[in-house]
């Protein structure tokens, strides 16, 4: 099942290193690159166009949160993140547009 021919976006082996401001600021020289990260998105890759599904791939300077937003609107699968889990939200008055879906299943019984 191809997922309704629906792409997959996947972020990882991000450069941390660019000019952003705010994140000099906030996070000064805390962000390391994470070495495996590129790895992993290139199995997951690797994965799913073995099983025919499109891939978007986003590594180095290209996994920025500019590529991040050009997202938004586009039907896609799934979202991948190999990366450290931190953002600047906009606004506190921001809600969500998005659904979250479980991978896991429960037992009944």
């Amino acid at each position: 099942h191809k997922s309704d021919d629906c792409p997959i976006a996947l972020f990882g082996g991000l450069d941390y290193t660019i000019d952003n401001p705010t994140i000099q600021q906030e996070r000064a020289g805390s962000i390391a690159y994470l070495n495996e990260s590129l790895a992993e998105v290139e199995a997951i890759s690797d994965i799913a166009e073995d099983n025919g599904v499109t891939v978007l791939k986003y590594w180095g300077h290209k996994g920025s949160e500019t590529a991040l937003r050009s997202l938004s609107g586009q039907r896609l699968s799934a979202i991948h993140f190999a990366t450290h889990g931190f953002y600047y939200p906009e606004s506190k008055n921001v809600q969500p547009h998005y659904k979250i879906r479980s991978m896991t299943t429960q037992s009944h019984g």
